[in-house]
């Protein structure tokens, strides 16, 4: 074998292992309080679709405070036909507590963090499709003292902190808690 396949399948494995690993980091870090959250956010869903719904995770300071926030993406049949939610928690004490909804492309949706600021927090973006345009487009979404906020304002290029993209197989709920 030439050396540059060798590396081709190295750099392969190593993707390959590394995101299983993020999947199994994501399931360790989700605390109870944290799938409390999740449940309460998605809404009332039956047993059976609950299972079917995959969560995806990034923990990133959005404020600067020492103290990561998560965001959740999830995929399943609660999506709608463009879009999935997309969850972002802050901990507030011992529980977390929902700051912002918004939603990503059903198909690859993606989160990006921004340098850009609104109220000392730092802006999002989320990948999601315009079926107008038939396009996907990078929407801005901005910390209005409370709250995140989809702007619906189109970013003029892709993001370069791109902090979340669903790979592997994410977690569901029964698999944290156990049910």
């Amino acid at each position: 074998m030439k050396p540059k396949y060798i590396l081709g399948f190295g750099v392969l494995f190593i993707t390959l292992l590394c995101s299983n690993f993020s999947v199994a980091k994501a399931q360790k870090r989700s605390s109870a309080e944290l799938v409390k959250a999740i449940k309460n956010a998605t809404g009332d869903f039956s047993q059976d679709i609950l299972k079917q719904i995959r969560y995806y995770t990034a923990y990133v300071d959005l404020n600067n405070d020492k103290s990561q926030e998560v965001i959740v993406y999830s995929t399943g049949p609660h999506c709608g036909a463009w879009e999935c939610p997309v969850y972002i928690f802050r901990k507030s004490g011992k529980t977390y507590r929902l700051i912002g909804k918004s939603g990503a492309a059903s198909n690859g949706g993606q989160v990006a963090v921004l340098s850009s600021k609104s109220k000392g927090w730092l802006d999002i973006a989320t990948l999601v499709y315009d079926s107008q345009q038939r396009k996907v487009n990078w929407k801005l979404h901005k910390y209005n003292g409370s709250t995140y906020q989809n702007t619906y304002n189109n970013l003029n290029s892709k993001p370069s902190r791109i902090i979340l993209r669903p790979s592997g197989s994410g977690f569901t709920l029964a698999q944290i808690t156990g049910r």
